[in-house]
């Protein structure tokens, strides 16, 4: 491969931009074109406390504060029903097996994603080019690339905290007495299917796509580099197949038939019936669950009652 990389800076706006331009000779035999812009505000978002007015026109620092809130407290509360459950059960594997649920481990991957944001603000806060306001403390050449690195992973933990707070709005039914009830303790008891039939999906896109990129990838640009096939297989997922599929068909027919016939079939229903499984199999285990609950709730209402009446 060959690689350009540029950095520009704009005073005026505050704004830093990195170029990379990447000629890359693929493993299907094809020169790929790759181009990937970066941009960062090099303006300190929680810049310097030298004064209370200095602090009051730092939104940025303010909003970062009820987040950092909800970081601790949500620790100590996850903490605090691990340490209830390992009461009950008497032990440190027992009491991880009953708290470590769907749920919790949704709730772990976002805090997860919260503490990374907040290292990589760290960083960039702590960083001597931010900190002595932008100026070079060698006086030499400064590459400022780590910066934009470290910039676009406090985006992506960001956006991936964000991301895995979204079902968690499921999880609030579980207080309720609506049907969305059994849906999120259904989905709670499937949480580990889940994320292993979706591990198995991804080794099957991965290996498709390798086979792709072997077979077609030196005529069809689609299937150049391992990104552009994983995003055109997953265009045809979703039913984007017609143009794909007839240039498929020209470079090699045969081929083109028998891999798009494996693809469909093995993803679409094979892969497809196994998540409806899982989740079918999660409710009615819910909902037999909750069925032997309310009978078990009756059977000692009425035992309670026949004692009352003998009392009496």
């Amino acid at each position: 491969a060959l690689i350009v990389s540029m950095l520009a800076y704009n005073r005026n706006y505050e704004l830093m931009i990195s170029a990379n331009f990447i000629f890359e000779l693929s493993a299907g035999g094809q020169l790929y074109p790759l181009a990937h812009f970066r941009t960062m505000p090099t303006a300190h978002f929680w810049g310097e406390f030298s004064s209370w007015e200095h602090c009051k026109q730092r939104i940025h620092l303010w909003m970062d504060v009820p987040l950092l809130v909800y970081w601790a407290g949500s620790i100590c509360v996850e903490v605090r029903l691990f340490t209830a459950a390992r009461s009950l059960k008497g032990s440190w594997l027992g009491g991880f097996r009953k708290y470590f649920g769907g749920w919790a481990m949704l709730q772990w991957l976002t805090l997860a994603s919260l503490t990374a944001g907040f290292i990589f603000r760290a960083v960039l806060f702590f960083d001597p080019f931010f900190r002595d306001g932008y100026v070079n403390p060698n006086d030499g050449y400064l590459e400022l690339a780590p910066l934009m690195e470290t910039w676009s992973a406090m985006c992506w933990a960001d956006a991936s905290a964000l991301l895995l707070s979204c079902p968690k709005f499921i999880r609030f039914f579980l207080y309720t007495d609506t049907p969305m009830r059994v849906l999120s303790l259904s989905l709670s008891r499937a949480f580990y299917k889940f994320a292993f039939a979706i591990g198995f999906s991804f080794l099957f896109l991965i290996a498709m796509l390798i086979m792709a990129q072997q077979l077609f990838g030196f005529n069809m640009h689609q299937f150049a580099t391992p990104g552009g096939s994983l995003l055109t297989l997953l265009r045809m997922v979703v039913g984007d197949v017609d143009p794909v599929y007839y240039e498929m068909l020209q470079v090699d027919e045969g081929l083109g038939v028998v891999y798009f016939t494996i693809f469909v079939v093995l993803f679409l229903f094979v892969l497809t019936s196994l998540f409806l499984a899982i989740t079918s199999d999660a409710y009615a285990m819910t909902t037999g669950a909750m069925e032997f609950a309310e009978e078990d709730q009756k059977r000692r209402e009425e035992r309670a009652r026949a004692r009352s009446k003998k009392l009496n």
